[in-house]
């Protein structure tokens, strides 16, 4: 038998105990338990035991997986050579390449194409999008009536997207569009709220007060509105009615029953009717919806049957019929593997579970996985299908076998998770036991960083360049490392802060493969080939260096009309820099060649001629994506044209596809950054989990799905356009989806926390409030909420076993240690004599991300940005003396502290906090505008955002933004002093450029710029609108390109003005002089 590589644990051994089959198996795996291992084991035992490798399938789900089982098995059985070519054509793959490889066996009962071609999500995702449009414009033409009454009803503008990922979960779980339950019409609700309203008509006002009779006047006018509605079919007013409930109960005795009454409509019967009327008014616009669902399925299908084409899903659902409609197949594929092996079963999902039910004998499957580890659930994985098995193995005395040991990280680490998710939502308990044996580092293994800043942007740069630190005080190789986040968000930052401090790192799975550089510059000139005047991807290829010209060349070619027609009327070039001239010239000659062979030169040999023409060089790691996309470009010119495929690239992109980008074969000692779903199933010996202040969309989606409700719709209140009410599916699964993916957050920070081996490190940015996602537990667990900013302090915690563990908590909430740290530079720097600062050198391009803090500021003064952002010598705790009024201003900690708390006063994060405080929040929530926000029907507080502007991608937060009747209104609030003799509108001038950049933002979120914007400043009780004219608007663009081309040319001048007085480095760090 061929000899294990390690020592089996008692309960290992019990998990390959041949005289124990004959019995389902599920092995329960915790992380670090070396459940692979186990499963290779047991596949041996059996060969050993006299079964042929042939016999044995072994499932995974990805191709990675399945060629590890197998080299595994390979290396197993390296001194047995009779045994080499049988344990090679052993059948380990993933299920998908399982399914097309039965369904070739047997084409012609499964009723498909032998010569079957298997498309990829890419290629899918086009096809989908393309099916999905033209069976909407098939609905619009029959049943254009009923097609625009579901658009107006819908609470999308995307129905087409929504209809592609509904389409997908109802594939996924085993259904078909044409089995989906209709939501139950139930009127109960509504005869109950209008039973109730009779009530309040019935009501006396003897014994109310002159004002509570007028409030109660209003509420019976409503009553009877009310029930005059129950002799009425459905229609726009019950809605009407609805929502003109009356707001003024509170002025009515609460010890009447007439306040008890309107308290229960309002509290209860109010929602369970608006539900119930969405439901039943809304009944046609539902059967128009799966008309159009119906359709698209059928079209869909009927395009990969005539291209003969199958998909992921395909191979899946054909399988399962196969194996339910021909009993003899079904007789035959358990005959040939009487012993099925599955390794990560807790990530399948329904109909996968089907499948291998069909698949499997009696008492043949070897189940390996972990409830705790399933993490695909927007890949519609279902963690139930694990717990439902598991539980059938408990209830009928077959194989459980649970391996707690952890052979992978330190036991603090073990007993930090076991804290972390003690009684946590989706996350089974279970002892973690430690395997392995560590030297003593004298150390906690366990970190928390917390930066701290006035905004979590300002913030993020803290926490990223401390990471940076963190990673040098180790000084361990580069490749031992790896900074994990929940999404890419924060890998732009963090890349930035390693490579300042000359950290090499190597991203994956951040943007993806289509957004990469060399991808995007590749799809940019193939848009060009195509069409030169797509003055987008014209000015990206002139730009990249394909081209290289300047910003000034591109901006007098522009002065000439479109560039594309410019660079081809290119006149003898006076005006141009004579570089830029030999590159424009040299790129007009060069793209006329590529663009007259394009019609018999194949897209992928005209890519590679323009790389090699050009001298194209790509990013370290990067020329893996050229050849990858050079493959995708050549095997699509065989099915499609070069337009064609330009437009399926686009709409690859538009629906943000995540192709992976390629593996580099190359062994580079560098940081690995990566998502956590990318790190499932690997291990470092340090892991820095980044960004947990960070979460994900949580944008309410227009339609859900469950396999025991069906489809559920969110649909528009016709009545108030901006209210928002789900039918009876969709607000009965809410609770559920909503503890699904409270559940599926739990068990991604668990997945990502038993990634390391010897450290780990956990941190967050923070505004000063109410701290959000993961941080917030972090926060909680590790009792770090009381501790203030200054040195690393060591707490020791006990696990939930009473294990005590150490931790290593920092709180920064200023930057210069962190950059004087990192390059050497003496402290104690002089707060009188200015000083002479580091020469402005260009490191390289500009950043592609900014806050809008930051363009702000560069906008005040570029050398204010300079010294605060480039060089990290943020302000004193003493500010400078204002020397016109001879008065220290306010402690800068406290002033931040003060705004902090009336930030999350006015955000509702805070129910309470200090009397001044409070009174400058009762400011906003008393005036005009923040009763007009009260009474919105669409409000949003504290808003993160992330879009592009001008090619750089800027982020910030907006304090408020409603919507009424009137339109959009964006808020910033601001607790500033106004220094004396200035004008408060002259003060709130200077916010202006934020503001104005914060109304970009939300036209990219809600498809069109705000109406109104305003600044209220808190103190004098004063709200200053903001300009929002194009023109104004324009201007925000530009010093968005202002401060990129400085960046680029690392020119940042002083700006001496009457502001310099209230700069923090005024006569300090900067010599300007007044």
């Amino acid at each position: 038998m061929p000899a294990s590589k390690f020592t089996l644990t008692p309960l290992q051994l019990r998990a390959v105990d041949l005289d124990r089959r004959g019995k389902d198996w599920c092995i329960v795996a915790g992380p670090g338990s070396g459940k692979t291992s186990v499963l290779i084991e047991y596949f041996c035992r059996l060969v050993e035991s006299g079964v042929p490798p042939r016999n044995i399938l072994a499932i995974t789900f990805t191709e990675k997986a399945a060629s590890n089982i197998k080299k595994r098995l390979t290396e197993a059985f390296a001194g047995r050579p009779e045994m080499r070519a049988s344990i090679e054509r052993a059948p380990a793959s993933t299920l998908h390449a399982f399914c097309a490889g039965l369904l070739r066996e047997h084409a012609i009962q499964a009723g498909v194409d032998p010569q079957f071609r298997i498309i990829e999500d890419r290629e899918s995702v086009v096809l989908r999008k393309n099916a999905v449009r033209d069976a909407l414009d098939a609905l619009f033409a029959e049943r254009e009536s009923e097609a625009v009454s579901l658009m107006r009803g819908m609470v999308t503008t995307d129905l087409s997207g929504a209809m592609a990922d509904i389409h997908d979960a109802i594939r996924a779980s085993g259904l078909r569009v044409d089995e989906l339950p209709p939501p139950i019409y139930d009127p109960s609700a509504l005869d109950a709220l209008i039973s109730h309203a009779a009530a309040v008509l019935a009501a006396s006002t003897r014994g109310m007060t002159g004002s509570q009779v007028t409030a109660f006047g209003e509420c019976r006018e409503w009553a009877r509105r009310a029930v005059d509605l129950g002799e009425r079919d459905l229609s726009i007013d019950h809605f009407r009615v609805l929502s003109d409930f009356p707001k003024r109960r509170g002025k009515l005795p609460r010890n009447g029953s007439v306040y008890d009454v309107l308290t229960a409509i309002d509290k209860t019967l109010l929602p369970s009717a608006k539900i119930a009327l969405a439901t039943g008014f809304y009944a046609r616009e539902r059967e128009t919806l799966l008309d159009a669902l119906l359709r698209f399925d059928d079209l869909y299908s009927q395009r990969k049957r005539d291209a003969g084409t199958l998909d992921f899903a395909d191979l899946e659902e054909f399988a399962a019929r196969l194996l339910v409609e021909h009993p003899d197949v079904q007789a035959g594929v358990r005959e040939r593997y009487p012993y099925i092996l599955m390794d990560e079963f807790q990530d399948t999902n329904r109909q996968q579970e089907r499948l291998l039910r069909l698949l499997r004998g009696p008492d043949s499957f070897y189940a390996v996985g972990d409830i705790n580890q399933s993490i695909y659930g927007f890949r519609h994985a279902d963690p139930e299908v694990f717990r439902e098995y598991r539980d059938q193995i408990r209830s009928s005395g077959k194989n459980e076998v649970e391996l707690r040991e952890n052979f992978r990280s330190r036991p603090e680490i073990l007993r930090a998770v076991e804290r972390m998710f003690d009684q946590a939502q989706g996350v089974e308990e279970h002892k973690l036991l430690p395997g392995r044996t560590f030297d003593e580092t004298g150390d906690p293994a366990v970190e928390v960083i917390v930066a701290v800043a006035e905004d979590t942007d300002a913030a993020a740069e803290i926490e990223a360049r401390v990471i940076a630190r963190r990673i040098r005080e180790l000084n361990l190789p580069h490749a031992d490392i790896a900074i994990l986040a929940r999404n890419s968000a924060s890998f732009e930052a963090l890349s930035a802060a390693l490579a300042v401090a000359g950290i090499p790192c190597v991203v994956t799975g951040g943007r993806g493969f289509f957004e990469t550089r060399e991808v995007t510059d590749l799809t940019h000139l193939l848009r060009v080939l195509v069409n030169p005047r797509d003055e987008i991807s014209m000015a990206a290829v002139l730009r990249s260096p394909f081209a290289g010209v300047s910003e000034e060349a591109m901006l007098r070619l522009k002065q000439t009309g479109n560039l594309g027609a410019a660079l081809r009327l290119l006149d003898a070039g006076g005006q141009f820099d004579p570089a830029d001239l030999t590159r424009l010239r040299m790129f007009q000659a060069q793209l006329a060649r590529w663009r007259a062979a394009r019609d018999y030169v194949s897209a992928d040999i005209l890519l590679s001629r323009a790389i090699d023409e050009c001298g194209y060089e790509p990013s370290p790691g990067g020329r893996v994506n050229v050849e990858k996309f050079l493959a995708i470009v050549r095997a699509a010119a065989s099915r499609q044209t070069l337009p064609d495929f330009v437009e399926e690239l686009e709409l690859l992109r538009a629906t943000d596809v995540r192709e992976a980008e390629a593996a580099s074969g190359e062994a580079i000692d560098a940081v690995r950054m990566m998502t956590v779903h990318a790190a499932k199933g690997l291990e470092f010996p340090v892991v820095f989990l980044a960004g947990m202040n960070k979460g994900v969309s949580s944008d309410r989606r227009a339609l859900s799905f469950s396999p025991q409700g069906g489809l559920g719709t969110r649909w528009c209140n016709p009545a108030l356009r901006t209210d928002h009410i789900g039918d009876s599916v969709y607000e009965s699964t809410k609770t559920a989806r909503d503890e699904k993916e409270k559940g599926e957050s739990n068990r991604l920070l668990y997945v990502a926390m038993t990634r390391a081996e010897g450290r780990l490190v956990l941190s967050f940015a923070s505004d000063g409030k109410s701290a959000k996602e993961w941080a917030a537990a972090v926060q909680k667990v590790f009792a770090i909420g009381s501790l203030v900013p200054g040195a690393p302090r060591t707490l020791t915690l006990d696990s939930p076993r009473g294990e005590p563990f150490s931790v290593r908590a920092t709180i920064l909430d200023r930057l210069p240690q962190v950059i004087e740290a990192m390059w050497d530079r003496p402290p104690g720097l002089s707060t009188v004599s200015p000083e002479t600062l580091p020469p402005m050198i260009s490191s390289g391009p500009r950043d592609s991300t900014a806050s809008v803090t930051s363009v702000a500021l560069y906008a005040e003064c570029p050398r204010r940005y300079y010294i605060a952002r480039y060089l990290g010598w943020e302000q004193r705790k003493a500010r400078p003396l204002d020397i016109e009024h001879e008065s220290p201003e306010p402690h800068e900690s406290n002033a931040s502290e003060f705004g902090r708390d009336v930030h999350a006063l006015l955000s509702g994060a805070a129910s309470q906090g200090s009397e001044a405080a409070t009174r400058l929040a009762a400011n906003f929530q008393s005036s005009a505008l923040g009763r007009r926000a009260a009474r919105a029907g669409r409000i949003e507080r504290e808003f993160d955002f992330l879009f592009a502007l001008e090619d750089v991608v800027l982020r910030g937060q907006i304090d408020l933004w409603f919507e009424d009747a009137e339109g959009l209104v964006l808020v910033d609030y601001k607790t500033d002093e106004i220094p004396p003799g200035t004008d408060a509108h002259e003060h709130a001038a200077r916010y202006a450029l934020q503001l104005q950049l914060y109304a970009h933002a939300l036209e990219k979120a809600a498809g069109r710029l705000p109406r109104e914007a305003w600044i209220y400043l808190l103190r004098p009780n004063l709200a200053v609108p903001v300009d929002l004219s194009p023109l104004s608007l324009y201007g925000a663009s530009s010093a968005v390109r202002e401060l990129m081309a400085a960046q680029e040319t690392c020119d940042f001048p002083m700006k001496i003005a009457p502001h310099c007085k209230r700069c923090p480095f005024y006569r300090g760090h900067c010599p300007a002089e007044l």
